[in-house]
């Protein structure tokens, strides 16, 4: 008996138009550019997206910026790693 496949890989050029549409589907407004700009983006090497399938269908999407102007403070990660224990 087989079961699901489950795969995570690299953004390619075919998934932003997957991903905008199943955006779509649930009532989110994002756009097409969006995703376009995040393959641009992990061309350049400024961003990481990582797409997940199950049986080859699209499942979810997590990208990581690489040069964000976020941070996180010392007393934030304390506190994180605190609720790790």
């Amino acid at each position: 008996m087989g079961g699901s496949e489950y795969v995570i890989r690299a953004l390619r050029d075919d998934d932003p138009e997957i991903i905008a549409a199943a955006m779509a589907a649930i009532g989110w407004n994002k756009p097409l550019s969006q995703y376009e700009k995040y393959l641009a983006q992990q061309r350049d090497g400024v961003r990481s997206v990582l797409v997940a399938t199950v049986d080859d269908e699209y499942a979810g999407y997590v990208t990581v910026n690489w040069n964000s102007p976020a941070r996180i403070d010392d007393d934030a990660i304390l506190m994180f790693s605190k609720s790790l224990r």
